[in-house]
């Protein structure tokens, strides 16, 4: 263990803890990885500066940093691990750059003030619980390598407004990924999705959703208790749709059905 003011590194310049208390904190340049719960808990620090260079965020680095409300990303990180800003409660805004291929499990789980999260092209797969209960996230963009959506990966993220699925990889919508997310009134699922899980859309402002004709299989209350929601757009034909598995409690009652016809024009079916 050798020591740099108040940071402690261990081998391979994986810098291990964080001993100050000061409200912004310069990293070293020569740190490579932010070690496991590094930061945690560090609740005087506001704003932290990553020199470019940094390749790994390990598990809970930041982890309880309750006043952080900056913090910049380097293009050369490769690696968010889980758990790593959760509980950020301040934490306005992040860039995650393009070497990033995963939100891992719970990254931002609970960062009640994050507005925005852009995120790079490299992304492929949003973790379980990665923006659990980010209830001032208001638009979410996927970029158009995501091919999996956890489970809760979105859930309570209520002023959750806009959600834009710019590819057509999404094959699976995870179980309570985007429950009880009352802000969200529209989305189009893409023609890749297979599966939407166990309560995905449950309790949300749901007014409409557009689900495409690869899906085998909607979960038991995927999309139960959306009280506002009128219209399912479903772009395969009747008899395609009664073939879906569907899970128990689905849909609400009363909920209308708009499908091709068998001619390939739009027809109505009767309620779900």
């Amino acid at each position: 263990m050798s020591r740099i003011g108040d940071f402690e590194f261990g081998s391979n310049n994986e810098l291990k803890k964080y001993t100050g208390n000061d409200e912004t904190v310069v990293v070293p340049d020569c740190t490579k990885t932010i070690g496991m719960c590094a930061f945690k808990n560090c609740q005087d620090i506001e704003k932290i500066i990553l020199a470019d260079g940094i390749i790994n965020i390990e598990y809970g680095a930041f982890d309880d940093c309750r006043s952080l409300s900056e913090i910049n990303l380097p293009d050369s990180i490769e690696k968010i691990g889980q758990n790593a800003f959760q509980n950020c409660r301040n934490l306005i805004f992040v860039r995650l750059p393009s070497k990033i291929t995963a939100i891992n499990t719970s990254a931002f789980e609970n960062c009640r003030c994050l507005e925005l999260a852009i995120m790079g092209d490299g992304i492929k797969s949003i973790g379980n619980g990665a923006f659990f209960s980010c209830i001032s996230l208001k638009e979410i963009t996927l970029p158009a390598g995501v091919k999996s959506i956890g489970d809760r990966a979105f859930n309570y993220d209520c002023s959750l407004e806009t959600v834009n699925i710019t590819g057509n990889k999404v094959k699976n919508i995870g179980d309570h990924a985007f429950a009880y997310c009352s802000g969200l009134k529209q989305v189009t699922l893409p023609e890749s999705v297979i599966s939407i899980g166990d309560s995905a859309f449950y309790e949300s402002g749901l007014q409409s959703v557009n689900i495409g004709a690869s899906v085998t299989n909607i979960g038991s209350y995927a999309f139960a208790c959306c009280k506002n929601l009128r219209e399912v757009r479903y772009s395969g034909t009747l008899e395609m749709w009664d073939n879906i598995v569907k899970g128990k409690s689905a849909f609400q009652k009363g909920v209308k059905l708009t499908c091709k016809g068998i001619t390939g024009g739009t027809s109505t079916g009767s309620n779900i």
